[in-house]
């Protein structure tokens, strides 16, 4: 059923995502796996049901999920659920404000697998959008521990996520009102402060080929 972005939606109206939220803190950790799995799912849902993800405090709940230094599969899953919430603007801008880009590079600093550091760099790249989250990226030296990460790693593909969300991050900010993004590639952006009207084409730019989770889990 969660192949159809209706039943998603219905199944957040009917109350489903409120449940997941109090199993989320109330359950031992091996069941909130499953609880984040099945938001994963659900954070597939249209912009419809973006009002549900910011009311019920998903996202500061996610946030602080993947900040624990305990890196594991409730990690990994939260991460991927903000990913999914990502590519809304209003929830980017959650996400950035609840500290999204703080809890990627504590998890990224602790992971210890190639599989966690994806889940990170994915979900900086994201956030990458956001000039707030790369003004807060670059203060907070953030390029010092993607480039730990990469040289931590011997598989090109996780050197490509690194990479592809140390440059998305390292895109200068400037209080520029009057100049206008121009180009192909989102490299091509890196002298402007990105303006609402531009996230449709960007959030498209940043996401690489190789992303696994566009489709619900079975």
């Amino acid at each position: 059923s969660v192949f159809q972005d209706v039943i998603r939606g219905r199944i957040i109206k009917d109350g489903g995502l409120k449940a997941l939220i109090e199993m989320l803190s109330k359950s031992e950790r091996h069941m909130q796996i499953e609880v984040v799995k099945s938001m994963v799912n659900l954070t597939l849902s249209s912009e419809e049901s973006q009002d549900a993800f910011l009311d019920n405090d998903l996202i500061p709940k996610l946030v602080g999920i993947v900040e624990d230094r305990q890196v594991d599969q409730l990690q990994e899953y939260s991460s991927m659920a903000l990913q999914n919430l990502a590519m809304s603007p209003e929830l980017n801008n959650s996400i950035g404000e609840n500290g999204g880009v703080k809890a990627s590079l504590t998890m990224l600093q602790h992971s210890q697998t190639d599989k966690s550091r994806v889940h990170s760099a994915r979900l900086l790249h994201r956030l990458a959008i956001n000039g707030a989250a790369r003004k807060e990226f670059q203060k907070t030296g953030g390029s010092k521990l993607v480039n730990q990460a990469m040289l931590a790693t011997k598989d090109n593909a996780i050197k490509e996520d690194l990479n592809l969300a140390l440059e998305n991050m390292s895109i200068p900010t400037f209080d520029v009102e009057d100049h206008q993004p121009v180009g192909d590639e989102f490299i091509e952006f890196k002298e402007f402060e990105f303006d609402d009207q531009d996230l449709d084409d960007l959030k498209d730019m940043t996401i690489p080929d190789s992303e696994f989770h566009k489709k619900p889990f079975i």
